[in-house]
C-alpha cells in the first residue's frame, strides 16, 4: 500500500481482509497502522531472525512508538466515506 492516497489504502486493506477469511495469509509491512488493521499475529525480524511472534497487543509495544509523520489511512478513510 506505500504512495497510495488513504482512500485507495483503505480499499486495498478491505479487498485482503476479505480475501483473509478462511485462509492463511502472509503480509510483509513496515507500516504499524498497516499491521494493526490487517493481521491478527504479528512477527518481527530483525537481522534474518524473527525475533518476536504473537499477538499486536503483546508484540507492537515491542516495535517502538509509530512516527508522528505517519499517516493513518482509517481514519482519512473514513472521514472521506
Amino acid at each position: 500500500s506505500a504512495g497510495l492516497d488513504p482512500v485507495s489504502t483503505r480499499t486495498l486493506w478491505n479487498l485482503i481482509l476479505r480475501t483473509m477469511t478462511g485462509r492463511a495469509v502472509v503480509l510483509t509491512s513496515h507500516n504499524m497502522a498497516e499491521v494493526e488493521t490487517l493481521c491478527t499475529k504479528i512477527g518481527i525480524m530483525t537481522h534474518g531472525q524473527l525475533r518476536v511472534f504473537g499477538t499486536a497487543q503483546r508484540q507492537l509495544p515491542l516495535a517502538g512508538p509509530r512516527s508522528a509523520s505517519q499517516a493513518d489511512p482509517r481514519s482519512a478513510a473514513q472521514t472521506a466515506a
